[in-house]
């Protein structure tokens, strides 16, 4: 899926300050109202973080979310949220077998590296 033009055209749609952690969450829903929904929820300390430092990160990990998901094996579950805290990415699935949900964690060093499953604010 075209997840960077979907991006694109809609933007980020909210914003929720953070002030216990120093941070501002960006939102968008990609998708939205097809069964392929998105949510992208990417975490900056201010405007200048995101447009600097984030949406670069954020850019390229978009272009590659198909190739991670894909890397991940068949997993019998539905990409439903996006990630990007620091320099890690999370990959939030919906499970189709049972009432399950699982975060794919990946770490940006040259490239994105699968390292687990968790929770993207403690990898």
């Amino acid at each position: 899926m075209d997840y960077y033009t979907e991006f694109y055209q809609r933007g980020f749609e909210h914003l929720i300050s953070l002030p216990e952690q120093g941070l501002i969450e960006f939102s968008a829903d990609l998708f939205a109202g097809t069964p392929a929904e998105v949510g992208i929820l990417v975490y900056a300390t201010d405007q200048a973080h995101l447009k600097t430092q984030m949406m670069p990160r954020l850019e390229q990990a978009l272009t590659e979310i198909d190739r991670l998901v894909l890397g991940l094996g068949n997993l019998q579950a539905d990409l439903a949220q996006i990630y990007l805290y620091q320099q890690r990415l999370g990959l939030h699935f919906y499970s189709h077998e049972i009432n399950n949900e699982f975060t794919a964690i990946f770490k940006y060093q040259q490239q994105w590296q699968f390292v687990g499953y968790g929770d993207v604010f403690e990898a």
